[in-house]
């Protein structure tokens, strides 16, 4: 049963790093970034929902690629076995 974890671990990191290392993702990502901080930032003090839309929209997307660094970190740390 652990084999079988580990293994799926690896997997889910070797994709994770497959994405991270994507150009495409990367710049999508950095784009809506960009948007979410823009909105954030051109948005009214008073407009408390906007305002939280929008952090949420960056905090969501910043736990999106830290999520994925850790599967990567994961899977790097585990032992080396042939699967």
């Amino acid at each position: 049963m652990e084999d079988q974890q580990e293994e799926q671990l690896c997997k889910l990191g070797d994709e994770a790093e497959v994405l991270l290392k994507t150009p495409a993702f990367d710049a999508t990502i950095n784009q809506l970034v960009d948007t979410s901080f823009q909105a954030f930032v051109n948005s009214k003090p008073e407009d408390t929902q906007g305002r939280e839309r929008s952090y949420s929209h960056y905090r969501a997307l910043v736990d999106i690629v830290s999520t994925l660094q850790q599967l990567l970190l994961l899977s790097l740390s585990l032992p080396l076995t042939s699967f």
